[in-house]
């Protein structure tokens, strides 16, 4: 780890964090006029390891352009919910990054912005707002993901939407393309990134962008590339102490349909595991659904091959087994599936 490169980082974060609470101030926006604007970065509701580095990274590059207040990375999650994401913690920690400069989207009241016209947002990892953040569409004013466009943002000033492995491959480029000087640890927070959501670039999804990224990032940081996505794959693929509730929220996405509301969560483990581990996984998830307001809920199970953990993953030597686990209101939705 790079002491010099942690510090910049968390110098960055601090002033970002500093900034945000300014604008807690009822007097400071009661008399907008005049203020800057709040350049906020936002990753995607799911708050994986690529939304989260994306939008510390991508917000430290702007800034680096701009001379007076820095963009301020926002978690899109609440800080308590931070405990669903043991390996952001984990990387976070391993390099130095104080958590308590992190903005989470519950510390920073995004409408209160729009509505006194100070908030210019910029999207990293999705390229459509949730469900409980589409009222700040006219706020957007840039994106950068790597998800299926889906034309919510065709005529903002800066859109850069490049199907590919992760959506740290993207934000690395746009150090190069603005000339932005990358230090060691962001660009090992980026690297940590590309190898999780490319299962250290062997995934079909990976792409050309994801392999240079990764090579420059990797030449940035200078340390050993395998032991380092060892590191991410225990912690990542590990069960912990969540509760099956936990475990569907870790990572989830919910999307509106026209015949329905339909949730997908990922979790890194086999059907029978999560039964064995609650007896009570069933009515676990039939209530998920109705706290969610879901019609449909999908459960995609991802987990090594028999006699295999996920740290093999990083020698190559394991074979990836998935699973669905579909739940519904009704029976008819449930064929439609």
């Amino acid at each position: 780890m790079s002491e010099h490169g942690s510090s910049s980082l968390n110098s960055f974060l601090e002033s970002a964090r500093a900034h945000s609470d300014s604008f807690k101030s009822v007097h400071c926006l009661s008399s907008a006029a005049g203020l800057p604007a709040c350049v906020v970065v936002l990753g995607n509701e799911s708050a994986d390891l690529d939304s989260l580095v994306s939008a510390v990274a991508m917000a430290q590059c702007i800034s680096a352009q701009r001379l007076e207040h820095p963009a301020i990375p926002v978690c899109n999650l609440r800080r308590a919910d931070l405990r669903l994401h043991p390996e952001a913690v984990w990387l976070f920690d391993c390099l130095g990054v104080a958590l308590q400069n992190l903005v989470f989207v519950d510390e920073i009241d995004l409408p209160l912005l729009q509505q006194h016209g100070l908030l210019q947002l910029f999207l990293v990892d999705h390229n459509a707002l949730a469900r409980t953040q589409v009222d700040l569409h006219s706020s957007v004013v840039g994106v950068v993901d790597h998800h299926v466009d889906e034309g919510r943002f065709s005529s903002i000033p800066f859109c850069r939407i490049m199907p590919c492995g992760s959506c740290a491959s993207l934000v690395e480029h746009e150090f190069s393309a603005r000339g932005v000087v990358m230090n060691p640890i962001t660009a090992e927070l980026l690297l940590a990134a590309i190898l999780a959501d490319t299962s250290s670039l062997t995934s079909p999804v990976t792409q050309s962008v994801d392999r240079q990224a990764a090579a420059r990032a990797s030449a940035c940081w200078g340390g050993d590339v395998r032991e380092f996505f060892r590191g991410i794959c225990r912690v990542k693929y590990s069960l912990g102490d969540l509760s099956t509730g936990e475990l569907l929220l870790r990572d989830y996405k919910r999307f509106q349909y026209p015949q329905a509301a339909v949730g997908f969560s990922s979790i890194v483990a086999s059907v029978e595991q999560l039964t064995s581990r609650d007896g009570e996984f069933p009515s676990v998830v039939q209530g998920y659904l109705a706290q969610e307001h879901l019609d449909v809920l999908v459960i995609m199970t991802i987990f090594p091959e028999q006699g295999k953990t996920w740290e093999d993953l990083a020698e190559g030597t394991v074979a990836v087994c998935r699973e669905l686990y579909v739940e519904s209101t009704t029976p008819e939705l449930l064929s439609m599936v």
